[in-house]
């Protein structure tokens, strides 16, 4: 190989290299329905700042921005049943990027994923899965069932998400999300105080909280990337918290846990024009060498 190729490749990898590890930011944040959004402004002693209000949106930008998982932007706010997508949208790396709430509709496309994904992860804590048995303790349950209920159902209390921190990785090309809730839904489960707004699930998860060790499940955000024909819809959730060190002002339950979803981004593909302008460069870099090489 020349000098010359050599360079050439080596100018090429460099310049492709600095554009795919260009940070990326959020420049903007858009809202659709400001009046379901609602902010939490983080720690213990934390205030509630509703998207309609004055400087509402200012606060949910800050709270998705501060890279402090306590202070969170909830997705519906009016109650424990999405009817909406209330979403907001931004841009990574040139791509639109559409974080939302989830609806009864959702489920019919997730849903048997996020099943396998909840049985998998309890599979320590005190479930059993054997072919379509779905056991705990001394209670079976038919899997096709869950999943019949989650296709024509969901969870509806799962479907408004808290969104703690929104960033993006540049140099990984990942996007990820923290969705703050509860570090276990065990205890609450056991003293009647939560609900799946499914009677299917309600029913299985008040018999499993009293036989397992721990019930961990995020809320669910969709998470859509990209416009028109080059769309990539993901949905965000996770069945693994760690303990933030608070809870909520208003219940003092709330938001213990933190839920991280990261998704690895597909890389634009450089344009002509770019190829051509790098090439350019090493075209001069070249022709530097050359005059060296001759005027020594």
């Amino acid at each position: 190989m020349t000098f010359q190729k050599l360079l050439i490749g080596g100018s090429v990898a460099i310049g492709v290299s600095a554009l795919a590890t260009a940070p990326a930011h959020a420049t903007s944040f858009n809202f659709n329905n400001t009046g379901e959004i609602n902010t939490y402004t983080g720690g213990s002693n934390g205030t509630f700042i509703r998207g309609n209000a004055q400087g509402g949106t200012d606060a949910a930008i800050k709270a998705l921005t501060d890279n402090d998982p306590t202070s969170n932007v909830e997705l519906w706010y009016s109650d424990e049943n999405p009817t909406s997508n209330v979403s907001f949208t931004t841009t990574v790396d040139g791509k639109s990027v559409t974080v939302s709430s989830i609806t009864k509709d959702d489920w019919k496309i997730f849903g048997s994923q996020w099943l396998d994904g909840f049985l998998q992860a309890h599979s320590t804590r005190g479930i059993t899965v054997i072919g379509d048995k779905v056991t705990v303790g001394s209670t079976t349950i038919s899997k096709a069932y869950l999943l019949n209920s989650l296709l024509s159902t969901g969870l509806p209390s799962s479907g408004d998400p808290n969104i703690g921190t929104f960033a993006s990785d540049a140099s990984t090309s990942k996007l990820s999300l923290d969705i703050i809730g509860h570090k276990d839904l065990k205890p609450r489960i056991l003293q009647n105080s939560y609900s799946t707004g499914n009677s299917v699930w309600d029913a299985m998860l008040t018999v499993a909280a009293g036989k397992m060790t721990s019930i961990q499940a995020s809320e669910i955000a969709k998470v859509t990337v990209g416009t028109g024909s080059d769309v990539q819809t993901y949905f965000a959730y996770s069945f693994d918290a760690i303990d933030t060190g608070i809870t909520a002002s208003d219940d003092k339950e709330s938001y213990s846990g933190k839920y991280t979803w990261s998704q690895k981004l597909s890389t634009a593909v450089p344009e002509p024009s770019v190829i051509l302008g790098l090439l350019g460069v090493a075209g001069v870099f070249a022709t530097q060498r050359k005059f060296k090489k001759t005027s020594i």
